[in-house]
Order: structure tokens, then sequence, then C-alpha cells
């Protein structure tokens, strides 16, 4: 009896004993990764106002996560069913590395996210570039997406989720009020909430008009 059974027959039968090992191995992977549970559906709460932003009217019912670190003005890194995770706020955009306002969003940021936050889960769970996708609050509850809106470091996305009116009439507010960085009179580089240069004359008449 020939003790190497696969040696009669050539590289072919090594070659799909070898795809059938890695193909077993590939579904145990695979079961392994679908066993971290998804993120939870819809969380029925509302958010009720709480000075110039929002906060969420029971807050105990949201699931508290640790904060890793702060990437930006809208995501952190989170400690996630026990993995580091990208989580990208639902309700806000703030601006990127090396444009204006980046700096204040991501410090605003940093100091309300603190230690860990709580999440608010909508029907999309998950960005485009596979980062989880949430709103957050402090854990007293405070909404984050929409304190970054009201002190205008952030715009409110528009397109959809359950809290974007609120969150977007928060945006409309502080652009009236031209408040915060993005809107605020003295923008970072000298420029005013439109852009533009600000206009100086030495008419008193100009001196008075609403600039």
């Amino acid at each position: 009896m020939n003790p190497f059974p696969f040696s009669r027959r050539g590289p072919a039968a090594l070659a799909a004993a070898a795809f059938l090992a890695g193909f077993g191995a590939g579904v145990w992977w695979a079961r392994g990764r679908s066993a971290v549970p998804p993120p939870p559906a819809v969380v029925d709460i509302s958010l009720v106002p709480q000075g110039e932003g929002l906060s969420a009217d029971d807050p105990d019912r949201l699931p508290t996560v640790p904060v890793l670190s702060v990437v930006d003005g809208d995501t952190l890194e989170i400690l996630w069913n026990d993995r580091p995770t990208k989580l990208r706020y639902y309700g806000v955009n703030t601006t990127e590395r090396d444009q204006a306002c980046y700096r204040e969003g991501t410090d605003l940021n940093r100091a309300l996210s603190g230690g860990a936050v709580r999440l608010a889960f909508d029907e999309r769970t998950e960005d485009k570039y596979g980062r989880l996708l949430a709103y957050a609050f402090t854990p007293e509850g405070k909404s984050i997406d929409a304190a970054l809106v009201a002190a205008g470091m952030g715009k409110a996305w528009r397109r959809d989720g359950r809290f974007r009116e609120q969150i977007v009439s928060l945006e409309d507010d502080a652009r009236l009020h031209r408040r915060g960085c993005l809107w605020g009179v003295h923008r970072p580089g000298g420029t005013g909430p439109s852009g533009a240069k600000p206009r100086t004359t030495r008419s008193r008449r100009s001196r008075r008009a609403k600039p």
C-alpha cells in the first residue's frame, strides 16, 4: 500500500487539496466576521432643544462606547465590538485638513467627545468609505452633531436622516447670526462669511450699514 496516496496523482491532485484547504479556511474566517453583530436599528428617541443645540430626550437608552482618538471635526476612532473602528457623524460635515476651520472644528469635537460617546443609528449605518455611521452624543445626552453645527464649526447633512430638519435649522440660525469659524464676520484669512474681503470706507453712512 502506498503510504503517500497523492503522490501517484501528481501536481493536479495536490493543487486541488490545497484549494479545498484554503476554501475551508475562508469559510471559517467569514463565519468569524459575521459573528460580529451589526449596529442596532434606529433608536426611537427624540431631540429636544438645549441652549443653542439639541439633546436626546432619553440618553440612557443609547449605547456608550469608548473614544480612542479624535480624527477630525466629524470623525472619531472608537472601540466598537472590541475593535478599533472609525465613526463618522451622521448629521454634520466639517472641513478637511488644510482647509479653513479644520483645527477649530477638531478642537471642539475633542472637547465634546471626551473619553466616551453615546450612539444613535439611522437607516444607513455605514458610509461609502466603510466607516460606522451614527449620531454622537455626550454621556449626558448632548448631541455632538448639533453642537458642532450650532457653534458654526460644521454644516448640516441635508440629504437624509431623521434629525436632518432640526440640525439644518441650527445651521440656518448660525449663518443668520454669523456664529463661529465658518460664518463669523472675521473668518480665517481675513474674509467674511461670503468669502469676500470686508469692504472699508471712510463714509459714516457705510460704517453704520449692516456688514
